[in-house]
């Protein structure tokens, strides 16, 4: 479903409109990088749902465990399954994007890119294309949790010179450039 909907945004044509990010285009396009990164409402959230989960689990398990005690299991035993809960879940989900956001966003080449489609259903789904110097055209999509945006609006996204692929949109990344006020 995703890939007919994400073809259905590529084709498609929008005009240009007025968005949250024109003003901030033109002073990131002004910063020296490396730029100031600061972690984003999303990054937060994240950060918080990744250290929450095995928070709860163990709270359960030793509620549990207090109530009816198993044999073989010991809070040793729960504070070694929050632990690993919470490195699993933190290589899985947590790590990967902070580790690739955060060079596309310090270092990164800027792009203006224009959102194409914005689907606002249970997830947020940001559908973007922008244009490379060399006139290679990228088409993304991403998640984001900004509901203020529309198609047609631009934005900016960094994405590395050698592979342009590997962008990201400022809107669904877990960094925000720290602008100077």
């Amino acid at each position: 479903m995703f890939v007919r909907e994400f073809r259905k945004a590529r084709g498609a044509v929008v005009s240009d409109i007025s968005g949250p990010y024109d003003e901030t285009i033109r002073i990131i396009s002004d910063l020296p990088r490396p730029r100031p990164v600061r972690m984003s409402s999303k990054g937060k959230q994240m950060g918080l749902v990744v250290l929450s989960v095995p928070l709860v689990v163990f709270a359960l398990a030793a509620y549990e465990q207090r109530h009816h005690p198993t044999p073989g299991t010991t809070m040793e035993g729960l504070l070694k399954f929050f632990g690993e809960g919470v490195g699993v879940m933190a290589g899985l989900f947590w790590l990967p994007p902070y580790v690739k956001h955060k060079p596309l966003i310090t270092e990164g080449e800027l792009a203006i890119g224009r959102i194409t489609k914005f689907d606002k259903g249970r997830i947020i789904y940001v559908f973007y294309e922008f244009e490379t110097p060399s006139g290679e055209r990228v088409f993304k999509m991403s998640t984001t949790f900004r509901t203020d945006l529309a198609a047609g609006m631009k934005l900016p996204v960094f994405y590395n010179r050698e592979n342009p692929k590997k962008a990201v949109a400022l809107c669904a990344s877990l960094y925000d450039v720290a602008l100077p006020h």
